[in-house]
């Protein structure tokens, strides 16, 4: 059995983009074209969906993670929440419950 696969020209960019579009959302792969900036505040159901959250590990240079220590601590914020505000900034969909400025668990109501 072989799938019958349809040729495209060299011209048919915009077509075998949109193919390609839609594959990854029908495997569910991530895009590497940040979602368009836009005053709706209403973001995709696919989006919204709840989740656990995953890991990101990443190497940065050490200056970087020393300015990353000294604005959080300045702000008493996270080094995640202001790497996650700078995405927010750039374009990407971050709802407002997984801004937490303060990583630590929830211990009881917050004192004010």
């Amino acid at each position: 059995m072989s799938k019958k696969r349809s040729s495209l020209s060299l011209d048919d960019d915009a077509v075998l983009m949109q193919r390609v579009d839609a594959l990854a959302v029908e495997q569910g792969l991530p895009s590497l074209t940040p979602p368009p900036k836009s005053d709706d505040a209403a973001a995709p159901a696919a989006l919204v969906a709840q989740e656990p959250p995953e890991p990101l590990k990443m190497t940065i240079p050490a200056y970087l993670s020393r300015d990353l220590a000294v604005r959080a601590a300045q702000r008493r914020v996270t080094k995640k929440y202001l790497v996650m505000e700078a995405l927010r900034q750039a374009g990407y969909h971050i709802e407002d419950a997984d801004m937490d400025e303060d990583g630590r668990r929830a211990r009881g109501p917050k004192a004010k």
